[in-house]
């Protein structure tokens, strides 16, 4: 062993303190350690690696330190964020579908809409943020759909940090 490599986890308040330590892998000589970050509260934590290399009396330490943005909330989206339609509605021609979704922690990434029939088949549509607004919105050619069908429409929301709400 050549050595030790020491992880050390503060939140921004100095109110939670971790430390992980890992050895070197036999085959790949790499240092690893896995930690569950949804143990932590959203927050701004500050990561400090610290490899020491104590092989043969060499005390040698390198540390590096990153501040990083830990967010385990979902975004809030429901159906009734889901604007310019309305339940038991009949349109032609091009429908714009717009949503408003929030994230208390972090930025929102995009919108899908998830247009389904009876019959199970699911049509998905990315929508765009609209430009200075809190909305996204995609439009929809309702020819491309069956007159008379009934369909639900309900929207998946991802925010920057990767967590992931549906509409109901």
């Amino acid at each position: 062993q050549n050595g030790t490599v020491q992880y050390n986890v503060t939140n921004s308040l100095g109110g939670w303190n971790g430390t992980f330590t890992s050895s070197q892998q036999a085959e790949s000589g790499n240092y690893n350690v896995t930690v569950n970050l949804t143990a932590f509260a959203d927050g701004i934590y500050n990561f400090t690696i610290l490899a020491n290399d104590s092989m043969i009396g060499n005390l040698n330490s390198t540390q590096i330190s990153k501040l990083i943005y830990i967010d385990n909330t979902i975004p809030q989206v429901t159906s009734a964020n889901i604007t310019s339609i309305h339940e038991r509605g009949n349109y032609t021609g091009n429908v714009t579908l717009n949503v408003s979704a929030f994230d208390a922690t972090s930025n929102i990434y995009k919108a899908v809409f998830i247009i389904s029939n009876s019959s199970g088949k699911n049509v998905t549509l990315e929508a765009l943020r609209e430009p200075g607004g809190v909305g996204l919105s995609t439009s929809i050619n309702t020819s491309l759909y069956t007159e008379g069908t009934s369909y639900a429409i309900w929207v998946s929301v991802n925010d920057t940090a990767g967590n992931t709400n549906k509409s109901s």
